[in-house]
């Protein structure tokens, strides 16, 4: 099978390495894939959000770092359950859902502190992803009150299991976030790299983004109620910001890079997801 782990990890190994990242957040992350990417990153990369009060097969939601350009101060597995119960349902979610709150400074000067907020929410549960998304976003700001006297600037990204301009992303739009792949697209200082019109392509690529292949998807799946009954909502993967008072965010590239079969003929995907990627200018 492919789409098992000991054939993916090497080329989700290789991606990040093409990519090479400043933050790297990664979802349903179970500890041998962790302790894997660690292994082989670990002349560049540190994490944060391994927990071991769960069992080994468990998901964990890690936040990768450049060690050489950032420290960690602070970070937090938040539990998305109405009482942020260690590895439990919340609402009616049907997988317990976590979240990675991290703070980073900059090693070198001038010293920078930014917050990083890795987040998946429920595929099922629509109570879970709004109660979800409200804990999160709640915690944050009593967070940045016991630390700062100044707000400082926020990323939030993740598998948010909805699309744009559904209830989840007009909440966070609501707290004063920004989508960066909405203002990439009206911004002119910004270059778009690949782009497809779903995150989510179930070990598929790209052809599922051809319009024919995603049509003729749908028409299969939808009498049987399968995972591309709805495709066309399967952008579910996104990156926030929001500007401290002393720091202004600005895009610069947004892309969707795809492991492709057009490019590489084995058949295999380092993920069922097209990673979002971006560059920011902090001014």
């Amino acid at each position: 099978n492919k789409q098992s782990w000991v054939y993916r990890k090497e080329k989700l190994l290789n991606n990040i390495k093409l990519k090479n990242p400043d933050i790297l957040s990664i979802q349903e992350d179970t500890y041998p894939q962790v302790e894997y990417l660690a292994k082989h990153l670990s002349k560049t990369y540190s994490y944060v959000g391994l927990n071991n009060e769960i069992p080994e097969k468990s998901q964990h939601n890690c936040i990768f770092y450049n060690k050489k350009k950032f420290i960690a101060i602070y970070n937090k597995t938040l539990w998305l359950n109405e009482n942020q119960t260690v590895n439990q349902l919340g609402w009616d979610g049907w997988c317990p859902r976590s979240t990675t709150i991290a703070i980073f400074r900059t090693i070198s000067s001038p010293f920078e502190e930014f917050i990083i907020i890795n987040a998946h929410l429920d595929h099922r549960g629509k109570k879970a992803r709004i109660g979800g998304i409200q804990l999160i976003l709640n915690f944050v700001k009593e967070l940045i009150k016991e630390r700062y006297d100044t707000n400082p600037p926020i990323f939030l990204m993740g598998d948010l299991n909805e699309s744009p301009k559904q209830k989840v992303d007009n909440i966070i739009i609501n707290e004063g976030y920004t989508d960066m792949w909405a203002r990439c697209k009206i911004n002119e200082d910004c270059v778009f790299g690949e782009q497809y019109s779903s995150s989510f392509h179930y070990y598929f690529g790209s052809l599922v983004n051809n319009f024919f292949i995603r049509n003729l998807l749908h028409f299969i799946f939808y009498a049987h109620g399968g995972k591309f009954a709805e495709y066309n909502r399967y952008h579910i993967d996104h990156m926030y910001y929001l500007n401290g008072n002393r720091t202004s965010i600005q895009p610069m590239y947004a892309s969707m890079p795809s492991d492709d079969l057009f490019y590489d003929k084995s058949g295999i995907y380092a993920s069922d997801h097209f990673p979002l990627f971006g560059v920011f200018k902090l001014n």
